[in-house]
């Protein structure tokens, strides 16, 4: 055998065992990198999951504090028991207008004043043990019912009326398939006498762990605490992701094995570094895409298999990029919404909280207003909630325009509204505050009610290092402003 033969021999040899090694080692890691998307999936799945369910459970607390904090609650409602005024706004009047499968209003040793027509349960046993709004899960005989139960009390949250009350949805599937809508995957609820589906055929798998990726699916079983007892959530998921990585890796690894076992016999020790070395780079950026990073190093301007391979794991890579920015996305809208008042559209009191938050961490001088619109009772007493809804979308328009573009209109709550002036001392903000006033009176919000409003002053930090103390101030102001006008008035 000649010395070249030799040579051409061993070549094939070496390089065939170094192929074999590098297409072992390219599965290997794409195995890990499939199994470590996995993970990441589930997981981001699962938060995305609970982080709804609890923003479901907050809207309705936020909800039933709109009402529980209303004096003629407390009075006609509790008191009274007045009927027909029970019947225009809260039952039927809220489940009607809100979709809530559970209304009701129940006072503290369990007698019922009114409630919605859904299956008889206990509703004494949803009180909470203190004088504190409360929300969270409730197995019934049709299912779990999201619910928040709240002490009724006079609209400053002071006198207790001895009530409470309960606002809350069966999580059926309709309410599934909406959820669907919003997080693009599919949603099971199952307690041991009944289940709902966001969509049907939905495969029931019995889980021995947390989650199992099957047929292009993520399974993941989150088991979910009620008040009394425990029902399971499931997410259906189609992530073809790992099946793509894992073909598209050993078809470009098995055209890459072919190509240098046919160059062995051909080509010197420089055309095979040549090769090597692109390979190389693939393999160091398939470990990098295991780790997060999506920086690659591939010479896209190739023309040969390799510059192929190359464009086809930059397609993939960067269809994997783009769904971790729309997840990025999602859950920044996500935050964005839970910032806004479902009603009028403007920041509301979570916002003012982290808002404010941050002033103070960066001690940044602002003042804090606290309004509360006078005779705005009258408004849903005579014209009705809806009318009251739209008046209240038209004010904190009105205050959102007439305001300076680097101050801040907050929804606190029913007619309660908070504003941020940023940099004015107490003075300033008064004056300020004086000519909104005037222009205020001056605008025709209802012909029938003239509107106006009582405010209350705070500045940071004079009155306070955090802002619950300066809330109580500016509160404490906001409510002399309205005695000393109501004493007027009597004269």
């Amino acid at each position: 055998m000649s010395l070249r033969r030799k040579i051409l021999l061993g070549s094939f040899l070496i390089l065939l065992f170094f192929a074999f090694f590098i297409f072992l080692s390219s599965y290997l890691i794409s195995n890990k990198f499939i199994e470590e998307s996995i993970k990441f999936r589930e997981k981001d799945l699962r938060e995305n999951f609970l982080f709804f369910l609890e923003q479901q459970r907050k809207n309705i607390e936020i909800h039933i504090k709109d009402y529980s904090y209303w004096e003629e609650m407390g009075e006609f409602g509790v008191i009274k028991k007045d009927r027909n005024w029970l019947r225009d706004n809260l039952e039927p009047w809220v489940r009607n207008t809100f979709h809530y499968d559970l209304v009701a209003l129940i006072k503290e040793d369990g007698d019922i004043i009114t409630k919605s027509p859904l299956e008889e349960i206990p509703l004494k046993d949803l009180l909470p043990k203190n004088l504190k709004l409360e929300s969270g899960f409730y197995i019934t005989k049709k299912g779990v019912l999201i619910y928040a139960v709240s002490p009724v009390f006079d609209n400053y949250g002071k006198k207790y009326y001895k009530a409470f009350l309960i606002f809350g949805k069966i999580i059926d599937d309709e309410l599934l398939k909406d959820w669907e809508n919003i997080l693009h995957f599919s949603i099971s609820i199952k307690t041991e006498k009944i289940s709902y589906f966001s969509k049907p055929n939905i495969p029931d798998l019995k889980l021995s762990s947390g989650y199992c990726f099957k047929d292009n699916f993520i399974f993941i079983s989150i088991p979910i605490d009620a008040k009394n007892g425990s029902f399971e959530a499931k997410i259906y998921k189609y992530e073809d992701l790992p099946s793509k990585v894992s073909t598209s890796l050993q078809r470009s690894f098995l055209l890459s094995l072919l190509m240098i076992l046919i160059l062995s016999i051909l080509l010197s020790s420089v055309v095979l570094s040549e090769i090597l070395k692109p390979l190389e780079i693939f393999q160091r950026n398939i470990r990098d895409i295991s780790k997060g990073k999506y920086n690659l190093e591939l010479d896209l301007n190739r023309k040969d298999e390799i510059g192929r391979l190359a464009k086809s794991f930059k397609e993939m890579v960067d269809k994997i990029s783009e769904r971790e920015k729309e997840l990025t996305l999602a859950k920044e809208l996500a935050e964005e919404s839970s910032l806004k008042d479902e009603l009028t559209g403007i920041p509301n009191r979570r916002f003012l909280y982290k808002y404010t938050e941050e002033l103070i961490k960066n001690k940044r001088n602002f003042a804090l207003v606290f309004i509360d619109l006078d005779k705005f009772k009258s408004v849903n007493d005579f014209l009705g909630h809806t009318k009251g809804d739209k008046v209240l979308i038209e004010i904190a328009q009105w205050f959102k325009k007439n305001l300076r573009k680097e101050d801040e209109i907050i929804r606190y709550g029913g007619d309660e509204f908070c504003i941020i002036f940023h940099d004015v001392n107490k003075k300033e903000a008064e004056d300020i505050l004086k000519r909104i006033y005037l222009k205020f009176l001056s605008e025709n919000f209802l012909k029938e009610i003239i509107l106006g409003f009582s405010y209350g002053i705070s500045v940071f930090p004079e009155d306070g290092e955090n802002l619950d103390k300066l809330l109580a101030k500016a509160d404490e102001g906001m409510y002399k402003m309205k005695e000393k006008r109501e004493e007027k008035d009597e004269k």
